[in-house]
């Protein structure tokens, strides 16, 4: 009877840790959509660019997030030219782009606490407008873990996101230019935010099967004593 009670007692225990350990979280997630993206990612701040009213300067930029440092630079050639644009449809809404269509858009200098990143990516024309060409993402962890992806967002609003088991390293878009046809779109962001680890809450279920073996175990101790008193 003792043997069986204390054997049920560690089958539960058991059970209990492995209800309690953290599930493993997969090295890489992206996100198209801005709610599942907050739902998951603890989100640490978001840079709107809403202060770069007149920008044009070289990069790399030094910015922030919250209180998320990071920088951004476009790499085209033969200059590292940052601007910013008004969203057409909003007065005092700018967004950040580059001044050579081929050039990247690419973010770094993140601390180490910043696992995820996300904003509204898509690409602009000569005159500022949406176009609704295909954008290059990569992105890159401490531990060698990569996202490479194309997405093809038609809006100013359509919104991309990765979060990574470990920290962030590099984020880099990219517009789909055609040199044959000689086009010329622009690599563009609105609302960058940057974000860490959510820890997801246990769930009710588990602390009830803790409570039961806790309460197995206090009755198995108070009959043991019975036991041992009796004798």
């Amino acid at each position: 009877m003792m043997h069986s009670l204390r054997s049920s007692i560690g089958a539960l225990v058991a059970a209990s840790a492995i209800a309690l350990a953290p599930a493993a979280m997969q090295a890489q997630t992206t996100f198209t959509s801005f709610d599942d993206f907050v739902a998951t990612v603890g989100v640490i701040g978001t840079d709107g660019f809403d202060d770069l009213t007149g920008f044009y300067a070289p990069g790399p930029l030094a910015r922030s997030a919250g209180a998320a440092p990071y920088e951004v630079q476009g790499s085209g050639a033969p200059f590292d030219v940052l601007l910013s644009l008004e969203n057409p449809a909003e007065t005092g809404d700018l967004w950040l782009s580059t001044e050579e269509a081929t050039a990247p858009l690419a973010f770094g200098g993140f601390s180490s606490d910043v696992f995820a990143i996300g904003g509204r990516f898509f690409a602009t024309d000569l005159g500022g407008s949406v176009t609704g060409t295909a954008l290059r993402i990569a992105a890159l962890d401490v531990m060698g873990n990569s996202v490479e992806t194309i997405i093809t967002p038609n809006t100013a609003d359509a919104f991309f996101g990765v979060r990574f088991a470990h920290a962030l390293v590099s984020f880099t878009i990219t517009a789909d230019n055609d040199a044959f046809a000689g086009t010329a779109f622009f690599p563009t962001v609105n609302s960058l935010v940057l974000g860490g680890v959510r820890t997801v809450p246990e769930p009710s279920a588990t602390w009830l099967l803790v409570m039961g073996a806790l309460g197995l175990l206090m009755l198995a101790r108070r009959r043991g004593r019975a036991g041992h008193e009796a004798l």
